[in-house]
């Protein structure tokens, strides 16, 4: 959050000042956050949020981002941030729940913390994810069923904030499931580019980024990382992962992030030299680019199938962890090949079905009338996936691609990062 340009404050009573290698540093409070203010048993400084916003002088400021990860206490800071009113100065709250217990014993308790957090939201606070914690997977024995501990992350609809989100308008609704069709109208279209299908991946991470600055003052914003799903079956295995990333231009951060995980990293992109890798560990860059066919083209550059590829690679009878494309409209040529590739039409399954996960940028560069017959064949090109059984895990709209969709004559963003894995590989 410094990085992106915050002033920032840590609190943690249990620890002594961190030490920090970065050249801007974040402000170190030794002060835990509950309900009251006390010194606790521990010997620690303990306060509520109004408490300590009124000691760093910050009683009219407006808090964007609120981090809790407080072992249980969140059930007592939140009730007294709402009772005390300081939540009409936050825009966004990211928290760790925690039931630490789930026996028949806790039922009365595992009740109490529900309702404290579920405040949150009957306040006006907008949910807009949530994420298994990792390594907390057992039965819930009060629910008769599997449980993870969930990570929340919340959002305010007050009116003291310019833009607040409209429940029925927002666009990365996870709860409307679309029912796509090959002949599916334009609002459909749109709504099954938004729809993030939300708790089909338990441990979502975003992969590399950068902060994207824009013309307009305070225009900033997080572009270029990628959605994968790390849950234990479909994760890639550090020391035992292979990746693909095609389309790397100006930014290779997706690159270097799945390389520092510990997989084998290969970048493609045509229309550039060997990037600048500083470090010790580089990924294998290939200048060569992702299209539907094998040829040179206009500009001089190899593009080859998927399928082309992976045999120049030698990688035929390899496991392909992550493929990420940002290939610039050239997935709606790749994608259908991917899958129809091979004798009777069916050899897709052995293409595809070599791939963990998929993610991609999509692109709709005009959205006028003029161009629906186009519209809706991308579309069809990218259903194949779903059609084919791969399951959607996220979605998110590019940066700063806003504007009017004069097909679906609604606000819709020319561009956005889809996710999606194989289901073969899926083990519950």
């Amino acid at each position: 959050m410094m990085n992106y340009g915050c002033e920032v404050h840590g609190f943690d009573p249990s620890i002594d000042v961190p030490k920090q290698t970065e050249e801007r540093q974040f402000i170190f409070h030794k002060i835990g956050l509950q309900g009251k203010d006390e010194v606790n048993a521990n010997g620690w400084q303990m306060k509520t949020l109004r408490s300590i916003m009124k000691l760093l002088g910050h009683e009219n400021r407006i808090l964007d981002f609120i981090k809790l990860d407080i072992e249980e206490s969140e059930y007592e800071a939140i009730p007294n941030m709402i009772e005390t009113g300081v939540t009409e100065q936050i825009k966004q709250i990211a928290l760790e729940t925690h039931n630490f217990s789930m026996d028949e014993k806790d039922r009365q308790r595992y009740y109490y913390k529900y309702k404290q957090i579920w405040k949150l939201e009957k306040h006006g606070f907008i949910r807009f994810n949530s994420q298994a914690a990792m390594g907390t997977d057992r039965l819930n024995k009060i629910g008769n069923m599997t449980w993870v501990e969930i990570l929340v992350f919340l959002s305010p609809n007050g009116s003291n904030f310019v833009g607040k989100p409209k429940p029925n308008t927002c666009q990365n609704k996870g709860h409307f499931k679309p029912e796509p069709h090959y002949n599916a109208e334009p609002l459909d279209i749109m709504r099954w580019h938004q729809w993030n299908n939300l708790g089909a991946c338990k441990d979502l991470e975003f992969f590399g980024g950068y902060i994207w600055k824009g013309a307009k003052p305070n225009e900033e914003k997080m572009d270029g990382h990628k959605a994968v799903c790390l849950d234990n079956s479909i994760r890639p295995i550090p020391g035992d992962c292979l990746v693909y990333s095609f389309g790397i231009k100006d930014d290779w951060s997706f690159e270097t992030a799945m390389l520092h995980y510990g997989c084998e990293v290969h970048g493609f992109d045509p229309s550039i030299d060997e990037p600048v890798q500083t470090g010790g560990k580089k990924f294998i860059f290939h200048k060569i680019g992702l299209q539907g066919k094998d040829e040179v083209n206009g500009n001089g550059w190899q593009l080859m199938s998927f399928k082309s590829i992976v045999k120049l690679l030698g990688h035929e009878n390899r496991i392909i962890d992550v493929v990420k494309m940002d290939i610039e409209e050239s997935e709606y040529e790749a994608i259908p090949n991917m899958i129809i590739t091979g004798s009777e039409g069916r050899e897709g399954i052995r293409v595809t079905g070599q791939i963990k996960q998929i993610a991609l940028e999509t692109h709709n560069w005009s959205m006028d009338e003029a161009d629906r017959e186009r519209y809706h064949y991308k579309y069809q090109q990218l259903w194949k996936l779903e059609k084919h059984g791969f399951v959607r895990f996220s979605s998110q709209p590019g940066v700063y691609t806003n504007r009017i969709n004069n097909i679906a004559n609604m606000s819709d963003f020319y561009a956005y990062e889809l996710a999606w894995y194989n289901p073969k590989f899926y083990i519950e």
